[in-house]
């Protein structure tokens, strides 16, 4: 991000949300039994697994991200901490 112009890491922006997101969805899916809402995953998307069979090496790759509200939760308190501090 050469173009960046903040006083910020935009990097320490991007490591918030996935520790805030993960933490947070696994809050999400810990209050299933009390709040099913906040377990229920709202949106899924990505791509199932692929494989690419080079004949002396094997490589597969795949990623779904799942978002629930607990990890939408912690996006935005990543949000909210990155910008306060």
């Amino acid at each position: 991000m050469s173009g960046y112009r903040g006083g910020r890491n935009p990097w320490l922006l991007v490591a918030l949300m996935l520790a805030c997101g993960i933490i947070g969805g696994f809050i999400g899916v810990l209050l299933r039994p009390v709040a099913p809402w906040a377990g229920e995953t709202l949106m899924s998307m990505g791509a199932s697994s692929f494989t690419l069979d080079l004949l002396v090496v094997s490589i597969t790759l795949g990623a779904v991200l799942k978002l629930n509200f607990g990890a939408v939760a912690g996006f935005v308190a990543a949000v909210i901490i990155f910008f306060r501090s």
